[in-house]
């Protein structure tokens, strides 16, 4: 039976309640933060029963090292992007994602252990959930639900996952005629202002408008 967390990696496991019967597919991986930075109160929230918006990945990544927990079976689906999240056409990613959030708030940044840890769990995912090293199945929350904010944020440093080719860079999609004609083809779905402040959010970080600006637009095609 494969592992759900490399062997080289100290963690411990850490029930939860959200989380229901097996996922329909190993397609994505979603990373979040917790919006919080202690990992104890991370992990209790996710515990909650009481909370109307119960939710919980299926990995919490603390700040620092020998902070890891399983929250829930990479097999089982964990309530973390949410039912009505949407990437191309796909839809309620609960179902077809592993879900791996870190602690932290917004603007506070990610420790090295964050992303050495990271890299590790995505690779191991790749491998023995997924079965296929993609990096372009490595979504952030808010690229599928853009008009929620709980993914990684401005500050994450995407750079750390690409040098691993454990996420992917942006590149102009192919047999587009518009920038919203890419981002559509790209998986982004919602209103026009919560996409593009999405892909600013994880491709642009320094230049956050929300706005399809010449700056935004000669990015997403690719042009000088």
């Amino acid at each position: 039976m494969n592992e759900d967390i490399p062997i080289a990696l100290d963690y411990e496991t850490r029930s939860t309640n959200n989380a229901s019967g097996p996922r329909k597919g190993n397609m994505f991986i979603i990373l979040g933060r917790t919006g919080i930075s202690d990992y104890e109160d991370s992990i209790e929230c996710y515990q909650d029963t009481q909370t109307r918006d119960r939710r919980s990945p299926h990995f919490v990544i603390g700040r620092e090292p020998k902070r890891l927990a399983k929250m829930a079976e990479a097999g089982k689906a964990a309530w973390h992007a949410g039912a009505d999240s949407q990437w191309k056409r796909f839809t309620n990613l609960n179902k077809l994602s592993v879900g791996i959030f870190l602690c932290g708030v917004a603007g506070e940044g990610y420790t090295d252990y964050q992303y050495e840890t990271l890299n590790q769990l995505i690779s191991n995912q790749m491998k023995n959930a997924i079965h296929n090293h993609n990096p372009e199945i490595v979504l952030s929350h808010q690229d599928v639900r853009p008009w929620r904010h709980w993914g990684v944020g401005a500050e994450f440093e995407w750079y750390r996952l690409i040098q691993k080719q454990n996420a992917a860079a942006w590149k102009p999609v192919k047999g587009a005629n518009t920038p919203w004609d890419a981002l559509h083809e790209f998986g982004y779905r919602g209103s026009k202002r919560a996409i593009i402040e999405a892909f600013q959010t994880r491709f642009m970080a320094s230049t956050i408008t929300g706005a399809m600006d010449t700056l935004t637009e000669n990015f997403i095609m690719g042009r000088p």
